[in-house]
């Protein structure tokens, strides 16, 4: 499947490393995946990122850094640098990881760390790389025993991040380093969603809700816990709460609300929450959630469940409770004309 070269994240879009950098002073890094736009017009040392070392598209072979197309993608800023680069993908990134640390130790800095890890193709540290130039292989190396693979992969990952926080430890910057650690959806099998209902790629609990660990020793509660409920995009905020940097744009205000409440053992805000994508559509809701589902048929699909009372979505009441419907897709319906009008204004500014 050849890569979109012209699509990407706009550069008049700001990211936290823009905003980290210009207002803080931050020295900014990016180690992994980027995946926001596989043409170097959207490389991320565009997007406020000092440095980036890694890969532009959805994955890579672990060993010789070919995409699903079957091109070389393992960059230096904007240099390819696939063909001179050896070793294993996790490790790769965990070392650039920390070398960073150390230089930048005696400044602020902001590290993103977007490891592969455990996307496929499942290759564990001693499996050999896999795909060709100009050969497309969509998914899975050849190993056959992927639940083996995806346990050392795990745990090559898992290596890198507790010698990231004994680094940070050795050099006294514990408990001045902000550290989120989180996946970016649910998983396929062999992971687990732990018995919540669907996968990656659904709007089920499976698909969208995942763990996330805090550490900053110090301001972060050691050994806490929380069901609040935060979205990725609250991290861009959060981070310049941690920071003490009030950025305010009216032109581009931040989507996401920053969770340094329920660090301090408060509670988030009353939101509603939506989701979207070509054959689905969410919203939530005080713990209600309702989903549209469209198949090639073009035939929906309707859910509504009670997170609270039922988390493995089990129990399907969109029939028991029409009011509850009828509000959720008013709410689904506003925003996504909301979409729609703030999609008009941007391309008329362009």
């Amino acid at each position: 499947m050849a890569a979109d070269l012209h699509r990407g994240l706009a550069q008049e879009e700001i990211t936290f490393a823009e905003v980290l950098k210009n207002n803080g002073g931050y020295a900014t890094a990016l180690y992994g995946k980027w995946h926001l736009g596989t043409d170097n017009t959207y490389n991320p040392v565009h997007q406020g990122f000092d440095e980036f070392i890694g890969f532009k598209s959805g994955n890579v072979d672990y060993r010789n850094y070919y995409d699903t197309s079957g091109n070389a993608d393992w960059w230096e800023g904007e240099t390819l640098k696939a063909s001179t680069t050896q070793g294993y993908l996790t490790e790769l990134i965990s070392a650039h990881s920390l070398d960073f640390v150390r230089r930048n130790k005696d400044r602020p800095f902001c590290l993103y760390v977007a490891h592969g890890c455990p996307h496929y193709p499942y290759q564990g540290p001693d499996d050999p790389g896999f795909r060709q130039p100009g050969v497309e292989q969509m998914h899975h190396a050849p190993r056959e025993d992927r639940a083996t693979a995806y346990k050392e992969m795990i745990e090559y990952m898992d290596r890198g991040i507790g010698q990231m926080l004994d680094l940070l430890a050795e050099e006294g910057l514990d408990r001045n380093t902000f550290v989120i650690f989180l996946s970016d959806n649910g998983p396929v099998e062999p992971g687990t969603t732990g018995g919540l209902r669907g996968e990656k790629g659904s709007f089920f609990e499976g698909g969208i809700r995942v763990p996330a660990i805090l550490w900053m020793p110090g301001r972060v509660p050691a050994n806490g816990t929380s069901d609040e409920l935060v979205l990725s995009m609250d991290l861009f905020p959060t981070m310049l709460d941690m920071a003490g940097i009030d950025y305010r744009n009216a032109d581009k205000p931040l989507d996401g609300t920053s969770f340094v409440p329920v660090i301090e053992g408060r509670s988030m805000p009353r939101r509603t929450i939506f989701w979207r994508q070509s054959n689905a559509k969410a919203v939530m809701q005080d713990g209600l959630k309702y989903i549209v589902t469209t198949d090639k048929e073009h035939v929906d699909t309707h859910y509504l469940f009670d997170l609270k009372k039922d988390p493995q979505e089990q129990t399907n009441l969109v029939d028991d409770y029409p009011d509850v419907v009828g509000r959720l897709q008013g709410a689904l319906k506003v925003w996504e004309n909301d979409l729609w009008r703030e999609r008009q204004r941007t391309l008329k500014k362009r």
